[in-house]
């Protein structure tokens, strides 16, 4: 199963309790790390190559504490990846996503999670699993 991710504007109302958050024009869509997806990420600009190895090294990690701006990144490369193959060739850009992305920490890691473990056929997620299992494999003694 492909991931969703919410994207909503928000509003700020005043009420007689103080301020709170309003979503407005909410949208599902599909997050999903594709070849493409990074491809088109880092040709324009939004990412470094270095994503490859930080996304590897980010699934290994037994350390909870994984930079936050390194997950919105992959999730920002998924949602270009679930635009693509919704037929979209126009996607936001990385600053347009953020200001409809809002999920906190932990929802960004479990997004996250469910992309690297998506159901598919996805060539990304599965050469990041034989890219993990072959490095682990390297600190094993024989």
């Amino acid at each position: 199963m492909i991931p969703k991710i919410k994207m909503y504007d928000q509003k700020l109302i005043e009420t007689d309790e103080g301020y709170e958050i309003k979503a407005e024009n909410v949208q599902e869509e599909p997050c999903i790390i594709t070849n493409k997806a990074l491809k088109e990420a880092r040709d324009n600009g939004n990412i470094k190559t270095a994503l490859m190895s930080d996304l590897i090294s980010m699934w290994e990690s037994e350390d909870s504490e994984v930079e936050d701006e390194k997950i919105t990144t992959a999730v920002y490369v998924g949602y270009i990846g679930g635009q693509l193959l919704k037929g979209n060739k126009k996607y936001l850009s990385y600053d347009e996503f953020l200001e409809k992305y809002h999920d906190s920490i932990t929802e960004k890691g479990v997004i996250y999670q469910e992309i690297m473990m998506a159901d598919t056929k996805n060539a990304f997620a599965e050469s990041i699993e034989r890219s993990v299992d072959k490095s682990s494999k390297k600190g094993e003694k024989k």
